[in-house]
């Protein structure tokens, strides 16, 4: 049953990254919001948090 949670945790940490990529790699490299996106922790640091 933990592997279950390991893999489910691994997915939702995928996720994550490629939505983190993604909107990184659509955002205007001027745009002051992409600067700070950029400074932000990355969302899999976050997961190990929890």
């Amino acid at each position: 049953m933990a592997m279950n949670y390991d893999n489910w945790e691994r997915l939702v940490g995928a996720v994550l990254r490629r939505e983190g990529d993604r909107e990184i790699a659509l955002a205007d490299s001027r745009d002051p919001a992409s600067a700070a996106a950029e400074l932000a922790p990355p969302p899999r640091l976050l997961l190990q948090i929890f």
